[in-house]
C-alpha cells in the first residue's frame, strides 16, 4: 500500500514537472507583436534556388513582404504575405506565411531562427530614418 502511494505521488510530481517544462517560455522574449515589426536580412551562407527570402519586412497589422534576390540573373522577386507572433509550448515564434521562426533574441536585437544547426537566421536590420 505504501509503495502504491509513493508511486502515485512520484507520478503526479513527474507529470506536474513535465507540464511546467512544456509550458515554459523564454522570459526574455517580448510578447508584444509590435516589437518585431521591421526589416530582417537572411544570415545564411548558402541559399538554394527556391529557398527562403533574402530579406523580410514585417509591417504593423500583420502584413509581410519577402524579397528574394537572384544572384544568377540579378532579378528581385517579392511576395506579399502575412505574419504573426505565436506563443508555443516551449518557444515563441514569428510565423511568416506558413513557416514559423523561433525567436532567438529579444528586441531590439532580434534574431529569427531558420536552422540553428547550421547557424542560419534572419537578423533585424537597424537603421535610422533620413528626414
Amino acid at each position: 500500500m505504501k509503495n502504491k502511494f509513493l508511486c502515485a505521488i512520484s507520478l503526479a510530481v513527474g507529470l506536474c514537472g513535465c507540464g511546467a517544462w512544456l509550458d515554459s517560455t523564454n522570459p526574455n522574449v517580448s510578447t508584444n507583436a509590435d516589437d518585431y515589426v521591421g526589416a530582417y536580412v537572411s544570415m545564411q551562407k548558402d541559399i538554394s534556388p527556391g529557398g527562403l527570402a533574402d530579406f523580410v519586412i514585417l509591417e504593423k497589422g500583420g502584413s509581410a513582404i519577402e524579397i528574394t534576390f537572384s544572384r544568377a540573373t540579378g532579378q528581385l522577386a517579392t511576395v506579399q504575405t502575412t505574419w504573426r507572433f505565436e506563443r508555443g509550448f516551449h518557444q515563441e515564434d514569428v510565423v511568416i506565411g506558413n513557416r514559423g521562426y523561433p525567436i532567438e533574441h529579444s528586441p531590439p536585437d532580434v534574431r529569427l531562427g531558420i536552422n540553428s544547426d547550421l547557424d542560419q537566421y534572419y537578423e533585424r536590420v537597424h537603421y535610422e530614418e533620413v528626414h
